[in-house]
């Protein structure tokens, strides 16, 4: 059918509607570039000053649904053993079954369940999170820092990534008093589209 019948059978508006919506925008699905991306922890100390700590061996992929942010989805996965505080000694301690006992719980791991948008570039991210062989549902605020293409003719995007767990909620109690309950994660996330 050409354009002019096709012109008789759609009223006008309709027609440039028609020929000029743009088409809808696919998932995007992103790998975690580990090299630019970082995960940092702290919690108080005594009561008197705040330890910090990283971990330096994780992975994870997400999905952007530009059309149905709802249906965009996380998913992590930390070694436990590549936790890093700066102090060798203390870092085996972190490893040890007082704390991360990561010979018996090597991974630590989210996936995301519920993806809600709550601002411009902003999001409330729910999931599973597994640490310490024990799985609770977390929210985590999203902050979108940027997207676009890198120097490499990769496209990119990045998130800013926090949220706060009580330790022992996960079997985590080992020097109740001298270190604070909450621990607050933050997660700086930069993935390349695939």
């Amino acid at each position: 059918m050409n354009i002019h019948r096709l012109r008789h059978l759609i009223p006008a508006a309709a027609l440039a509607t028609l020929l000029t919506a743009p088409a809808q925008a696919a998932p995007e699905n992103f790998e975690v570039d580990g090299t630019h991306s970082f995960i940092v922890f702290h919690v108080t100390h005594l009561g008197i000053g705040t330890a910090w700590g990283r971990f330096n061996e994780f992975s994870g992929s997400f999905t952007h649904d530009a059309e149905n942010p709802a249906a965009s989805k996380v998913s992590f996965t930390i070694q436990a053993e590549s936790v890093d505080t700066g102090n060798a000694k203390r870092d085996q301690h972190l490893r040890s079954p007082d704390f991360f006992d990561a010979k018996q719980f090597p991974e630590i791991s989210f996936r995301s369940t519920k993806v809600e948008p709550i601002a411009e570039g902003a999001m409330d991210v729910t999931g599973e999170l597994t640490f310490h062989g024990v799985t609770k549902t977390i929210t985590a605020r999203a902050d979108l820092v940027g997207s676009g293409k890198d120097p490499w003719g990769n496209f990119r995007r990045g998130y800013d990534i926090q949220f706060t767990l009580n330790r022992n909620d996960f079997g985590v109690s080992y020097m109740p008093g001298g270190l604070g309950d909450g621990v607050k994660v933050f997660v700086s996330v930069e993935g390349i589209r695939k």
